[in-house]
C-alpha cells in the first residue's frame, strides 16, 4: 500500500506555542491543525456563531431561524432520571476528591482488580495519558482513517509518526493493520464503534492484532460500545497487552461530568496514572457516576434501545434522500454527500446542529449526525432533514 507522506504542526511548548510549531508526520492520514493564531482569530464575537472542531476545522454555524434548536453535533446521551443523596454528595466538596470508591465498583463490574482500573477525566483523557506515556520521537501508532478527532492530536503532541488505515465502511480493516508490523508500532489504536463512522471490529480482529503485535500497546476505544451488539471488554482485559478506554459521556448521560476510566495492565495503568493530573475527576462526579452505575442500568438500556430504534431508521431515511451512510453501531450516523457543506448550513439555520466533517478525509463531504433518543425529537429531525434535501439537493 503507497503510503502519502504529510506534515502537520504541533505546539511544542506552551510559552512559544504562537510563535514556532513542532513537526510531526503522519502517513495516509488527513489531519489539519488550525495554527494558534488563527483559532484565536475565531474566539471572536460576530453575527454568526462559529465553533471550532477538535479538529481545529472551523465549523460555521448561521444563527438559526427556528426558535427551536437540536444540537446532534456532540454525540450526547440522555439524561436518566435518579433521586440523588444530595446530603452525601454534598461531603465531597470541601475535601480533594477520592476515586476510589468508583475504582472498584468498575472493577467488579469488569471482574478486574482495582490496580487494573483507572479513573480518568473522560476516555480521552485515558487515550492522552496512554499517548504521553508510550509515545515519542521515533515512535509510532497505527489508527483508523477518519477516527476521533483528538487521538491522531495526542500522538502529535508526543512526537509520535502516525500511520492511518483506510476505514469508511464494512469490516475492520485487519490486513491494512498487519502492513505495519514491521514498523514496530508502539500503539495500535482500535477504535470500535468507530467515530465518526459507527463501524465496529470483531473479536477475531482484536485476537489477531494482540499476537500479531505483541511489542505494542493495543488500545481498544470502547466509548460507544454499549450502542454495540459486541462488548469486547471482557475478551480484551485476557489479553496482556491491550488497554481498553470507556466512558459515562455516552450511554450513561454524564457527558456534563467527564468521567471516563482505562482497564489493563497494572504496570501500563500506574504509569498512566503518574501522566496526568493527580485529581482529573471532581469528588462530587466520582461519587454520581458511582450512582448511576449502580443503580440507572435498565435507565441506560431503555435509552441504547431507542437509539439502535432511531438509528435505523435515520439511515434508511438518509440513503433514500441520497446519502452513503456505513453500518453504524454507535449513537450517531455518518451520512455522505456531496452537498454535506450546504446541508449543514441549512440544517443549522433551521435549527439542527449537526458535525461538519473534514471533505479530505477518506469519506469526502459528509455529516456526523447523533440520534437525539426522544421521539418528539426524531420526528423534527426527520422533518427538517427532508426539508433541507428538497431545497438543497431535490
Amino acid at each position: 500500500m503507497a503510503r502519502e507522506r504529510i506534515t502537520i504542526t504541533r505546539a511544542t511548548r506552551l510559552d512559544t506555542a504562537k510563535e514556532r510549531m513542532g513537526r510531526a508526520v503522519i502517513y495516509g492520514y488527513h489531519y489539519p491543525v488550525m495554527p494558534v493564531s488563527q483559532a484565536m482569530a475565531h474566539t471572536t464575537t460576530s453575527s454568526s456563531l462559529e465553533s471550532v472542531g477538535a479538529d481545529g476545522v472551523p465549523n460555521p454555524v448561521p444563527v438559526a431561524s427556528s426558535p427551536r434548536r437540536l444540537n446532534l453535533s456532540e454525540n450526547e446521551g440522555s439524561h436518566h432520571e435518579l433521586a440523588l443523596p444530595w446530603e452525601a454528595l454534598a461531603s465531597h466538596l470541601h475535601r480533594y476528591p477520592e476515586v476510589s470508591d468508583l475504582g472498584a465498583t468498575l472493577a467488579s463490574v469488569h471482574g478486574v482488580a482495582a490496580g487494573r482500573v483507572l479513573v480518568t477525566a473522560g476516555a480521552d483523557d485515558a487515550i492522552d495519558r496512554l499517548c504521553r506515556v508510550v509515545l515519542g520521537p521515533g515512535r509510532s501508532m497505527v489508527l483508523p482513517s477518519p477516527t476521533f478527532d483528538r487521538i491522531p492530536r495526542y500522538a502529535a503532541m508526543a512526537g509520535a509518526v502516525v500511520f492511518g488505515v483506510p476505514w469508511v465502511d464494512g469490516a475492520f480493516p485487519i490486513e491494512g493493520y498487519l502492513e505495519h508490523v514491521g514498523a514496530r508500532p508502539a500503539i495500535v489504536g482500535v477504535i470500535s464503534p468507530n467515530n465518526p463512522t459507527g463501524t465496529v471490529a470483531t473479536a477475531d480482529d482484536l485476537e489477531r492484532l494482540s499476537h500479531a503485535f505483541r511489542d505494542s500497546v493495543i488500545l481498544l476505544d470502547h466509548a460507544y460500545v454499549e450502542y454495540a451488539d459486541a462488548d469486547l471488554t471482557p475478551m480484551a482485559c485476557a489479553f496482556p497487552n491491550v488497554v481498553v478506554t470507556r466512558t459515562m459521556s455516552k450511554a450513561w448521560g454524564l457527558a456534563g461530568l467527564r468521567v471516563g476510566y482505562a482497564l489493563g495492565p497494572a504496570q501500563v495503568l500506574a504509569a498512566m496514572r503518574e501522566a496526568g493530573p493527580v485529581y482529573p475527576v471532581s469528588g462530587l462526579s466520582a461519587a454520581v457516576a458511582r450512582v448511576v452505575r449502580s443503580t440507572c442500568g435498565e435507565s441506560m438500556r431503555r435509552h441504547v434501545e431507542r437509539v439502535r430504534r432511531e438509528r435505523g431508521e435515520l439511515a434508511l431515511v438518509m440513503r433514500g434522500l441520497g446519502f452513503r451512510v456505513p453500518e453504524s453501531q454507535a449513537n450517531c450516523v455518518c451520512a455522505c454527500h456531496p452537498a454535506a457543506e450546504a446541508i449543514h448550513a441549512a440544517l443549522a439555520a433551521r435549527g439542527v446542529m449537526v458535525k461538519r466533517l473534514d471533505p479530505a478525509s477518506p469519506q469526502g463531504p459528509s455529516l456526523r449526525i447523533g440520534c437525539p433518543a426522544n421521539e418528539e425529537d426524531f420526528a423534527f429531525l426527520m422533518g427538517v432533514m427532508r426539508e433541507v434535501m428538497a431545497a438543497v439537493a431535490p
